[in-house]
């Protein structure tokens, strides 16, 4: 990945603006999680009940900061995961409000490759993203009209893992509820 890229993927979202992202779950829009105005355009353009937006951090020391109950468990299951690992946390905090599912969840995941990792430590807190392309069951879902909705004209950037990976099922998505019981919900 140039520096040229990063350094304009890290504007772009500074600006307030979305970025592609592609790696082995899906692609996705990017967007600074404390930016409430483009969260809450995406938001009302992906009708978010059906989708919701993942929170991506870099370091397991972050899940306590943004997680008001926190079951150590799902430290241990985030850390250990040999695949991708979305977890959803029944209640989050000090992130932008359209980032919390309506019922106050706040789905995580530990990203572990170089360019997202880069990009956390550069905007100096976790970024939000919002698929727009994964696989349920075998079948691929898109999230239709949004994207042109919330980029307009604007030609975004496209930041993509370089992976010989193309596991679009291979990851896992768990949650979590006030009681600290587990759901696996994809596995």
């Amino acid at each position: 990945m140039s520096e040229e890229l990063l350094r304009a993927a890290q504007r772009t979202l500074r600006n307030g603006e979305a970025i592609f992202y592609s790696d082995e779950t899906g692609t996705y829009l990017l967007a600074d999680s404390m930016g409430e105005g483009l969260l809450g355009k995406m938001t009302e353009s992906a009708k978010i009940r059906q989708v919701g937006f993942q929170l991506l951090i870099n370091d397991l020391t972050l899940v306590e900061r943004y997680v008001s109950l926190l079951p150590y468990a799902a430290l241990d299951l985030m850390e250990v995961s040999d695949r991708p690992l979305l977890v959803i946390f029944p209640s989050g905090k000090n992130v932008a409000p359209n980032l919390l599912a309506p019922d106050g969840s706040l789905a995580i995941r530990l990203v572990g490759n170089q360019l997202i990792d880069e990009l956390i430590y550069r905007m100096r807190r976790p970024i939000a993203a919002l698929p727009i392309r994964w696989m349920v069951k075998g079948v691929e879902q898109r999230l239709e009209g949004a994207v042109s909705s919330i980029l307009g004209d604007k030609q975004a950037i496209h930041l993509q893992e370089d992976s010989d990976k193309n596991m679009l099922e291979e990851w896992s998505v768990i949650r979590f509820d006030n009681d600290g019981r587990v759901s696996i919900l994809r596995g």
